[in-house]
């Protein structure tokens, strides 16, 4: 499964047309319960369209000083949804799984100078590569072949995709062990994927915070080619 060039599905390793960028809104929503994900953490929305990024269930790896975890909105989300999630090209790599309707995924990729002890990046994309896809309001997900032999997942509503411009991100452990994973976010550019008429970049501005334990999960390492 690939993801725009913005995230894990979106940004930095398999992307798919869906993380591109556009003008949102974030509206952090205090301890709320939402959908099968647990609590919100938050709310994006751009234009009509909306969505919750969720307290659900995150996964990560680090090999040779690179990390990387991808924190889901489904809190039953397994270590095996969350590789096939980020493996291009496998048919059993539904979003549904890592991404319900009307939710979010985020991914983080520190690509060098990892510290199981202790990393911690703010505003600095060269350290930390932070992204955000959105399956936003109704719809479900399909697999369908869009162009000759481009055959995989597409959200059939409003796929939103884009990049924290302000991130705060400390993270922790690894190593065969679980991680400690503390993010706020502020201030986004993203776009609706699948907008061809408007595809100019669109600021966006808001406020998401996400503090979890992220599984250990060995397998991501070979879903993103490391």
């Amino acid at each position: 499964m690939t993801v725009g060039t913005l995230m894990g599905r979106g940004v930095h390793p398999p992307q798919r047309p869906r993380m591109a960028v556009a003008g949102f809104v974030v509206t952090l929503l205090a301890a709320c319960s939402g959908k099968d994900g647990g609590d919100t953490l938050g709310t994006l929305t751009a234009g009509d369209a909306s969505a919750d990024v969720l307290a659900g269930a995150s996964f990560g790896v680090n090999v040779n000083g690179r990390a990387i975890v991808l924190h889901t909105s489904n809190a039953e989300a397994t270590c095996e949804d969350a590789v096939a999630y980020l493996r291009v090209g496998s048919a059993d790599d539904n979003p549904e799984r890592v991404m319900p309707a009307g939710t979010c995924v985020v991914y983080v990729d520190v690509p060098a100078g990892y510290d199981p002890a202790g990393f911690q990046a703010a505003d600095d994309a060269t350290r930390a590569l932070v992204s955000v896809s959105c399956a936003m309001g109704d719809g479900t997900w399909v697999r369908e072949e869009r162009g000759e032999g481009d055959l995989d997942w597409y959200w059939s509503g409003d796929l939103w995709q884009g990049v924290p411009s302000a991130f705060d991100l400390s993270l922790s452990g690894g190593d065969e062990a679980d991680f400690a994973l503390a993010l706020t976010m502020n201030d986004y550019d993203g776009s609706f994927v699948y907008d061809t008429a408007q595809p100019d970049p669109d600021p966006a501005s808001g406020a998401v915070s996400i503090a979890t334990d992220a599984t250990w999960c060995p397998g991501i390492a070979s879903a993103v080619g490391r």
